[in-house]
């Protein structure tokens, strides 16, 4: 595996890296993680993978320096699954004039300010910003996400749409726990306790699904009823919301097209997941 960290390896290397697929980590990596590294084998001969811990994305009162660096497991991981490269970027590849200097995105309201984007409404634009970044520096005819940040997807897909970006997004699914709770990062946060619950997260989410395709279209009985259940249990939902699967578009009546989600704190450790009804 070719580590790359600045512009001279880049020029070095950028035949091959300008027709890889790009999986692009913040690092802490898991198998969600290497789902995407797999996927990307798939489409195409050379894979880099990205990992960037984008100050960008964090509010001020989000702890940018608490956020797990794992770098030598990260390495061996992808070691294993045989990554091509490796971008390791240092922050002022990004930020030449400081970060509070950036040119950013501005993503537009109707994908930005809705679920994850009401409680953390930086995030997206700071997403997107890197991302874009990445692009430029790294031309990837390929990129891999995944499905667990639909709304993230969603994001950078308009991005690309709008920008007219050479790059051709694909969305790997959501990799599960046997008990069902998406992996994330952020699961190595909670206690045993709290991970033995966490499941129901998901498990709400199919019950509400079932209801619709077996033509309960009684959303908002599902949402109550869930919602209540789940705070009993100590976890404090934050959104349980059905959404255009293209827009993001709240649903009240024609829910074919719709994707239910969910975000939920479950001690201090914020989970999303999504599931798609069609």
């Amino acid at each position: 595996m070719i580590v790359i960290e600045n512009q001279r390896d880049l020029s070095k290397h950028g035949n091959k890296v300008h027709h890889s697929a790009l999986v692009a980590t913040m690092g802490n990596l898991h198998e969600g993680h290497l789902a995407l590294v797999d996927l990307a084998k798939k489409k195409a001969d050379q894979v880099i993978v990205s990992i960037f811990v984008n100050p960008l994305q964090f509010s001020p009162r989000e702890d940018f320096a608490e956020y797990p660096r794992t770098l030598s497991e990260d390495i061996k991981l992808l070691e294993d699954r045989k990554v091509d490269f490796l971008f390791l970027p240092q922050e002022k590849m990004f930020f030449p004039q400081g970060k509070e200097n950036a040119f950013t995105i501005k993503v537009p309201s109707y994908l930005a300010d809705v679920l994850c984007g009401k409680t953390r409404p930086h995030f997206f634009h700071g997403v997107a910003s890197i991302v874009f970044k990445l692009f430029q520096f790294l031309k990837p005819k390929i990129a891999i996400f995944g499905e667990k940040d639909y709304q993230q997807f969603l994001v950078i897909k308009e991005m690309v749409d709008q920008f007219a970006l050479d790059v051709k997004l694909y969305k790997s699914k959501i990799i599960r726990e046997k008990n069902g709770l998406a992996l994330s990062s952020r699961n190595r946060y909670l206690t045993k306790e709290l991970r033995e619950k966490a499941h129901l997260i998901h498990r709400y989410l199919l019950l509400a699904k079932k209801g619709m395709v077996e033509g309960n279209f009684d959303f908002n009985f599902f949402k109550k009823e869930s919602i209540s259940s789940l705070e009993r249990e100590g976890i404090m939902v934050e959104y349980f919301e059905i959404r255009d699967n293209g827009n993001l578009a709240l649903l009240e009546n024609d829910f074919t097209k719709g994707r239910i989600f969910l975000a939920a704190k479950i001690g201090s450790t914020r989970l999303i997941d999504n599931l798609n009804i069609s």
